[in-house]
């Protein structure tokens, strides 16, 4: 209950004191459900109210007899229970009973189906099932303690946008869980938006009255239903936005706008008359444009027909920490404003609290919001911040940080990292691709990765046990350790796919969040389990496309677990829960106050899962949440009260200095305080500061007079001081200090007191005999702060990561005077917090002397002392001791700087500051001093070196050639400047503030580098430091890493990329006409400013970037193996010079930029695959020196991705005269005009441009199954291919060697003319169009692969032989003893010259043969000569045909009748006689210059007998 019951005599004046910083929580009623369990019976769970915390258990009753109890978990397994059973829920809170709550009825189902009514348009017509169930936000408008749903029904029937549609509009609805639809408002033809930012409501209680009211903005034309029947109709019912136009605009960026505030049980708005039917609302705080302002293109930075303006934002944030105020936001993409309202309770009017605005585009505050938002108290000081996007706005309305990242999708607020005080924030970037995590509190960037292009999806929680703290993803990062900021060594896809960045979840019985999605588009939910697959799917659909948002999720009934509710078809909604039991005992989360205002924002915009203000994980040991801020179930008390006895709890929580008497023995039930720090930023609009000033005040609370007494227990939360009476307390209940620093110098003789992560105790002489435990970074002052003085603790338990602060003054220091110290270690490695032991930080007050300083009596210890980590001293050596029961620091100076080399040994492998000795200083034993030179060599036993603390050398040097190093534990902290020599390697997992690093040999190999994002120092020191490699020495990243050090290459060295890691280098590696190595299987990310002469990328990925519209590429680039990426700049016109080397043996995979054009040579004999990366993408660089395979890729890599990407383009005439061009299927490539020269061209992809493509020029025979649509050349000797139709749709020209081509008659292997030139031939059977044959240029209608096969060679017109040309005929057998021989088939005219006829070895000659040599429409040129094969004695030819200008040319074999035919030799002394034998002449030449030299002696045209020495045959002359 909410109380002000001050147990005091001074009650009128306590209730003038200032405000109270707690919250009222919602009035929620038990939440029982009760559904099947997954062991038979029922499981039945119930809400842990808040105000419940303590002391409380419950019994259970079933059918009205108890079955379970007293208990304090909210769930059982009831096995007696079934699908009739009814329950009720008794809680016994301090042992008094609270009665027992309503009856619930057990669900038969895991589920509750809503029913939905029918969808009525204006016209009076059902139109349901052109709608959809969208986003709900959840909020008890009726005060019955259970919640009801605002429901967006959107209008998917495709007609909203069309002007013609006078009736069918989006809706919202109010449903209570029965599906009763209590009013609804249609929003008419100006609300047009769908899953976006224009049309949202919320609900909250602003008034106070424990009925929520709703919230939301409006337009003309609205009308609302109301719970009473009414129609309330909104301003202009006459306007709408699309007049005049067929469509209306999406986002609606005309009209009037107007905010609603309406009773959330009736939808009447607060201000309407009650009866006239319309209502004109108020303006809306703000709008479009401000005063003065007319152009939206000027104002909102683009023409988008109003997507930017479009984009709002409603919450209820606790910005007094007492009453909830109205949030107003607009604008996510370039200007933002923001206001806060306050609700008067009784008249409901709205009061302006503070308004904040960014329109100047220079200001790093400008363009930072995202499509949705968070409240959260990031700053722990009771009052609420707005967490827009990669800005956070403080509670006065200033600006508390920015990141200045700009605009993204999807952002994450919680408490992630438990061992960092404050909240932090994780989110996916857009304007400044990649990723991003940081304190929301101060703005300082923990792990920032600034590559990946728009990331469009984040989520973040504590997923699993296998590493501390919350884990982070985005589509672009691997599974981020968000309490060691670094990629965690997993499988990201098995463990948290990136498909899968939806929402978070408590479902099944532990304490990890789950992840929530869909196995697909908008199909039922799913749950996954981190690494172990999906563990439940639901029935019914998810919304907002990929998105797969439910329509609500939240703690909405039953234990802390959360449910979820989605829409099952047009009419029903389906409310899920879990049925796991858990052993965990935690409040409803709706009681949260971050987790409860999400319950209000997480519909509006890209929804977000909500998150709680605690971190939850057993492996962190935090298996407990917080106590509520909440005034729920406390009496508070006022400044100048006195606390006596009562069996309240009491709550001290004024937002300013206060004094409280406590009446000796007084013994309250709990006693919370809640002292304040009030954190106030300065941010003004338009501020310029990335981080403005921020104030701090702490107020104290202070306690005096008595004692408590009895069982009373005290709690400590606010970030405030409490101080206790310096008396001895003698209550039995626990202290635990939540928040904040408790003060007290007193004893406690039976409370045990616990300090919570970051918080504090300070007592100067104070006893506590029931023990103390310090949790991580909780710090204990002995004396106080900065003066010297002690405590006596019975048993102090130090957990890893807390604090002791020792001053020392003179020759005193702080005692702790222990019966018993307890000591705890845990390291998880370098993906753990950064402290893994307890810290006693040394305060010298003064100067420090060197002695023993006693630190008080010390009974016994469990753990190791050496485990304490000693900080705050530099330059002297200290060391723990004990010594007749007392524990002493050791103060030592340190012996001068020396010269000292590592002696590790098998039982020994610390390095320390000035104790143990590990090292040899000329031979001798020696400790590590202030200022050593170290060298560190083969001659130690042992090299796995772990650091403890701080050490200061001056130097390193590493000069281990046979041995591999191994630096772990805590930190370098000098300038020490690192050198590797040797080839062995060095392993760094630690931080360091080192100085440079020089690396002449071997591997330095680490997990991270510094940069200016966050990454304060990596493992070689910070940002300006540098990494220079020598004589090939190699750097390698083991996990993804971003820095900012410049490294620098002298000849050459390599960096080394682990597998599935990325190192990202912000500048450019410098090194004039070095040669730079990229080696292993991960990505190498190049920066700007980098002048390297040669990178080898021997394997692996490397990214480069662009500056100034140039790439940032060495001169050179040589391929071994692995892939370059140009930057994905399609936004800029870009060029790129570099050179690229493909060797011999080597393949190379290049990514274009999508606007850039390469003007580089290429060089090389191996495999060049690249990738064309948009139509703005060429290549005009000479590549015509290289000799291996070029395989032209396309894709498309730009943003928008409007133009579908199918072409490869060159711009030069260079060409790839020694290269072959492999084109896959569906790509084309262009010479664009020009002229271009290929060695050899196959694949199956397109040669396209009006320019001519010469293929063939290395010689190789190739196959051409490549399509070119323009004209191709063949050049060179070897033989081209051509397998099938269709390919070659222009011109063909064969200047040298040989065509081949065998295929069918029907379809044309040329689309155009062949053109065969100079001494080339062609063999081929098949189709063309139309066939010239120049110069000595030879045909053989031949099979080219049986080459004594004849076929059929047929145009479809011309077939035209010069003079010299040459036709070859073969007269072969392919099938028995039918004839198959080679013919012309010619469509229209056949030119023939000298024709050549010979017999293949199968082909056995017979008298009545007779061979068809051609066929056409007419003969215009009968052939010049024709040399015949000699026939077997008795047979001779029959030729007359062939002569005559038939047009059908026929040889016949007949009867010899004259001189029997002998072998013919080509090149010889041939003797030439008539048919009757007399000898007519004797020449020395071949048969093909024979009928010509016939001709010369002017013996004119007939039939001759030639004779050679090795026989005669027939040759006829025309």
């Amino acid at each position: 209950m909410n109380k002000s019951v001050i147990v005091c005599a001074f009650l009128a004046l306590c209730f003038q004191q200032p405000i109270h910083a707690q919250r009222v929580m919602d009035k929620l009623s038990r939440g029982i459900v009760a559904v099947p369990g997954r062991s038979g019976g029922y499981h039945v769970s119930w809400r842990k109210q808040g105000s419940e915390y303590y002391d409380t258990q419950y019994n259970l009753y079933r059918n009205g007899t108890k079955v379970a109890g007293p208990m304090k978990l909210s769930n059982y397994e009831d096995m007696g229970g079934n699908a009739n059973s009814t329950y009720e829920v008794e809680a016994i809170v301090n042992g008094e009973s609270q009665g027992r709550s309503a009856s619930t009825k057990a669900w038969a189902s895991q589920y509750l189906s809503i029913p939905i009514q029918p969808a009525i348009n204006r016209a009076g017509v059902d139109v349901t099932n052109g709608y959809s169930l969208n986003d709900i936000s959840l909020a008890d408008v009726d005060g019955d303690g259970m919640v009801e749903l605002f429901l967006k029904r959107r209008n998917d029937s495709g007609n909203i946008s069309q002007t013609s549609n006078k009736t069918d509009f989006n809706r919202y609805e109010v449903y209570n869980l029965q599906g009763k639809r209590l009013w609804w408002i249609d929003m008419g033809p100006n609300m047009m938006s769908g899953p976006d930012e224009q049309w949202d409501m919320i609900g909250n209680d602003w008034d106070g009255d424990g009925k929520a009211e709703a919230l939301l903005r409006g337009a003309d034309n609205m009308i609302i239903h109301t719970a009473d029947g009414q129609t309330i109709n909104i301003g202009d019912m006459n306007y709408d936005n699309g007049t005049g136009y067929t469509t209306r605009a999406e986002y609606t960026h005309t009209g009037n706008e107007y905010l609603l505030y309406l009773n959330g049980e009736t939808g009447v708005p607060y201000g309407y008359d009650g009866s006239s039917g319309a209502y004109t609302p108020m303006a809306y705080p703000l709008p479009r444009f401000e005063l003065g302002e007319t152009d939206y293109a000027t104002v909102w930075g683009s023409a988008d027909t109003g997507h930017r303006s479009s984009k709002h934002f409603f919450g209820a944030p606790y910005l007094d920490g007492k009453h909830p105020s109205i949030f107003l936001g607009r604008g996510a993409y370039t200007r933002h404003k923001m206001c806060a309202l306050d609700v008067n309770p009784v008249t409901h009017q709205l009061t302006q609290r503070w308004r904040w605005n960014t329109y100047d585009g220079s200001s790093p505050w400008f363009g930072n919001g995202y499509h949705n938002y968070q409240i959260a108290d990031v700053d722990i000081d009771g009052r609420d911040e707005i967490m827009f996007g990669n800005m956070v706005i403080d509670d006065n309305g200033r600006g508390l940080v920015t990141t200045g990242l700009g605009h993204g999708d999807a952002q994450h607020c919680g408490d992630l990292d438990p061992y960092r005080w404050g909240l932090e924030q994780f989110e996916c970037n857009e304007t400044n691709a990649g990723a991003s995590y940081w304190s929301a509190a101060t703005g300082q960037m923990y792990y920032r990765k600034a590559s990946g292009g728009d990331d469009g999806r984040a989520l973040a929680g504590n997923f699993t046990n296998d590493y501390p703290g919350a884990e982070g993803r985005t589509i672009s990062t691997g599974i981020i350790g968000l309490s060691s900021d670094q990629v965690l060594p997993v499988d990201a896809d098995s463990k948290m796919a990136w498909a899968d960045l939806n929402m978070r979840i408590y479902w099944d019985d532990d304490l990890l969040d789950e992840i929530f999605d869909s196995p697909g588009t908008e199909r039922a939910a799913s749950i996954t389990k981190w690494g172990n697959g999906r563990i439940f799917t639901s029935m019914g659909q998810l919304n907002n496309s990929s998105k797969n948002n439910p329509c609500a999720l939240g703690d909405i009934l039953g234990d802390w677990r959360e449910e979820f509710i989605v829409r099952n078809g047009a009419s029903e909604l389906l409310l899920y829960t879990t049925d796991y039991p858990t052993t965990y005992d935690i409040y409803t989360l709706w009681d949260d106050h971050e987790y409860r205002n999400a319950m209000a924002w997480q519909c509006i915009g890209y929804n977000q899962p909500p998150h709680p203000s605690f971190f939850l994980g057993e492996a962190d040991g935090i298996t407990q949440a917080p106590p509520p801020v909440t005034l729920e179930g406390r009496t508070t008390v006022s400044n100048g009260a006195t606390i006596e006895t009562t069996k309240a709890h009491l709550l001290l929580a004024d937002q300013a200095d206060m004094t409280v008497n406590v009446a000796d023995g007084a013994s309250p039930w709990i006693v919370t305080d809640n002292a304040p720090c009030i954190v106030q930023g300065s941010g003004a609009d338009n501020e310029r500061s990335l981080t403005p000033p921020t104030t701090y005040t702490y107020y104290t609370h202070t306690l005096t007079g008595g004692a408590f007494s009895g069982s009373t227990r005290v709690v400590k939360q606010g970030e405030g001081v409490l101080v206790m009476p310096s008396v001895v307390e003698t209550y039995t209940g626990p202290t635990d200090v939540w928040n904040g620093t408790l003060k007290f110098d007193g004893t406690l003789s039976a409370s045990h007191l616990w300090l919570n992560r970051h918080t504090k105790l300070m007592s100067n002489g104070g006893t506590f005999n029931a023990g103390v435990q310090a949790d991580y970074n909780a710090t204990i002052y002995p004396g106080g702060q900065n003066k010297v003085g002690e405590m006596t603790i019975s048993q102090l338990d130090l957990k890893f990561g807390s604090r002791v602060m020792i001053d020392i003054e003179g020759d005193k220091a702080d005692k702790l005077n222990l019966s018993k110290l307890t000591l705890e270690t845990k390291d998880w490695g370098e993906y753990g917090p950064k402290y893994k032991t307890p810290v006693f930080q040394i305060n010298a007050i003064g100067d420090l002397a060197d002695g023993k300083y006693d630190l008080g009596m010390l009974g016994t210890i469990q753990g190791e002392l050496e485990s304490i980590l000693i900080e705050g001293i530099s330059n002297k050596r200290t060391f723990l001791s004990i010594e007749s029961g007392h524990l002493y620091l050791n103060v030592m100076t340190l012996r001068d700087k020396a010269i000292v080399v590592w002696n590790g040994t098998t039982s020994s492998n610390i390095w320390d500051f000035g104790v143990t000795q590990n090292f040899l200083n000329q031979g001798v034993s020696d400790y590590s001093s202030l200022g050593d030179d170290i060298t560190f060599n083969d001659s130690a036993a042992v090299t796995d070196v772990v650091i403890k603390g701080a050490v200061r050398p001056s130097s390193l040097l590493f000069a281990n050639e046979n041995k591999n190093y191994t630096l772990s534990g805590d930190s370098i902290v000098s300038m020490a400047t690192l050198t590797k020599n040797g080839a062995g390697m060095l392993t760094v997992n630690t931080k360091n503030r080192l100085g440079k690093t020089i690396i002449n040999g071997g591997k330095v190999v680490v997990n991270t580098l510094a940069n200016l994002t966050g990454v304060n120092l990596g493992a070689l020191g910070d940002a300006s430091q540098s990494i220079t490699l020598n004589n090939g020495a190699t750097l390698q990243n083991n996990k993804t890493i971003t820095t900012d050090q410049p490294i620098y290459v002298n000849g050459s060295g390599s960096i080394f990329t682990a597998p599935g890691t990325s190192l990202i280098l912000n500048q450019g590696p410098k090194g004039p006409g070095a040669v730079m190595t990229k080696l292993g299987d991960g990505t190498l990310s190049f920066g700007g400013g980098g002048n390297v002469g040669r990178l080898v990328i021997s394997r692996g990925v490397v990214n480069d970037v662009e500056v100034n519209n140039l790439i940032q590429l060495p001169d050179t680039v040589e391929f071994v193996s692995g892939t370059l990426y140009d930057p994905a700049s399609e936004g800029t016109y870009s060029g790129n010079p570099t050179n690229f080397v493909v060797p011999a043996g080597a393949t190379g995979t290049f990514y274009a930029d999508p606007r850039c054009d390469y003007t580089g040579t290429l060089t090389g004999k191996g495999t060049f695959n690249v990738y064309d990366s948009w139509i703005r993408c060429t290549f005009s660089g000479d590549w015509s020196k290289f000799e291996g395979t070029v395989i032209p890729r396309v894709t498309n890599r730009s943003a928008g991705q409007v133009y579908d990407n199918t072409t490869f383009d060159f711009t030069n005439s260079y060409g790839l005269p020694k290269a072959t061009l492999n084109i896959p299927s569906g790509v084309t490539v262009s010479n664009n005009g020009k002229t271009f020269a290929l060695g050899s061209v196959i694949g199956s992809g397109t040669l396209a441009g009006v320019g001519a493509w010469i293929v063939g020029g290395n010689n190789a025979d190739f196959t051409f199954g490549v399509t070119a649509t323009s004209k191709v050349i063949k050049r060179g000797s070897g033989r081209m291919w051509i397998l099938t139709t269709n390919k070659l749709q222009d011109q063909v020209q064969v200047d040298e060697g040989i065509l081949s081509f065998t295929t069918g008659t029907t379809n044309p292997v040329v689309g155009s003319t062949l053109v065969v030139n100079g001494n080339a031939q062609v063999q081929a059977t098949g189709l063309v169009s139309s066939i010239v044959f120049n110069d000595n240029s030879v045909f053989t209608a031949v099979n080219p692969l049986l080459k004594e096969r004849g076929g059929v060679f047929k145009t479809s017109a011309l077939f035209r032989m010069n003079d010299n040309s040459q036709v070859n005929f073969v007269i072969s057998s392919g099938n028995g003893s039918q004839v198959v021989n080679s013919k012309i088939d010619c469509g229209n005219f056949l030119y023939l010259t000298n024709v050549n006829v010979t017999l293949g070895s199968s082909y056995v000659p017979a008298v009545g043969d007779s061979i068809c040599l051609w066929t056409c429409k007419t003969l215009y040129q009968a052939p010049t000569s024709i040399t015949l094969p000699v026939l077997p004695t008795g047979m001779e030819w029959e030729s007359s045909s062939l002569t005559n200008k038939s047009a059908t040319g026929y040889l016949r074999i007949m009867a010899s009748t004259g001189i029997k035919d002998n072998m013919f030799a080509d090149e010889t002394t041939v003797e030439v006689f008539t048919l009757s034998g007399i000898k007519v002449g004797e020449f020395q030449c071949s048969s093909f210059d024979l009928p010509r030299l016939i001709k010369g002696k002017g013996l004119g045209g007939g039939t001759f007998v030639v004779r050679s020495s090795k026989g005669s045959r027939v040759m006829v002359v025309k």
